[in-house]
């Protein structure tokens, strides 16, 4: 389901005072300040609240050549993203998605990675020099496992209505050159992947995206939450 009545969020407070822009942190650190008010609620009336951020993965994938991209395409759902250019893969935590660890105890760790996993498996497809395409779950485990998304920190845009409601979670995803990567949704055009050191002014890229590609500008890919 793209448009869940009920999907995940917490209370921006648990993370204290956290400026526009990207928040480098560990995965622990992320967790722990999660862990205090993460709950499921109703979308509708997390989109008027910015005092809540709903919980979106935000999952670059790269490769020797760039950072993927791809443009929305007005079949989006969110219209006001629509024509956008973005590096990001990934949507709203549905209640589908949560995993407990106990009576009402949210698994944010297996929450996070199911909702991960289903996004890749939705919104992309991989092949192996162009041979027959696969989901993201269909790759070879070892390969899957060697493609361990790496956490950054959290984006967090007060400069729009969409950003004011919405927390993103940074990961980063190594791509080998061998494997081929496209949309597999009509929401979203394939561009491939983009070397962010070139003039990117003719794309107009959604707001994470350049917030994201500020980061990368100037930390690289490699580097590690500390």
């Amino acid at each position: 389901m793209k448009h869940p009545q009920y999907i995940l969020a917490f209370h921006k407070e648990s993370f204290g005072v956290v400026t526009s822009g990207i928040m480098p942190m560990t995965l622990g650190a992320f967790m722990a300040c999660a862990e205090q008010s993460l709950f499921i609620g109703r979308r509708h009336e997390l989109e008027m609240n910015p005092d809540f951020g709903q919980v979106l993965p935000y999952i670059m994938l790269y490769n020797s050549g760039g950072v993927f991209t791809y443009q929305r395409t007005s079949k989006v759902g969110e219209q006001r993203l629509a024509g956008n250019y973005s590096i990001g893969i990934g949507g709203h935590i549905d209640a589908a998605d949560v995993a407990f660890s106990g009576p009402s105890i949210i698994n944010v760790r297996d929450t996070f990675a199911g909702a991960m996993r289903r996004e890749l498996d939705e919104e992309l497809a991989f092949s192996y020099n162009d041979s027959e395409h696969f989901c993201f779950s269909e790759l070879d485990p070892v390969q899957r496992v060697a493609m361990a998304p790496d956490f950054v920190g959290v984006i967090n845009d007060t400069t729009n209505e969409v950003g004011r409601v919405h927390y993103g979670l940074l990961f980063k995803m190594r791509v080998p050159d061998m494997i081929a990567v496209r949309c597999r949704e009509d929401e979203l055009a394939t561009v491939g992947f983009t070397d962010i050191s070139a003039d990117l002014s003719a794309m107009t890229f959604e707001n994470w995206s350049v917030l994201a590609i500020e980061h990368l500008r100037e930390h690289g890919l490699s580097e590690k939450a500390a």
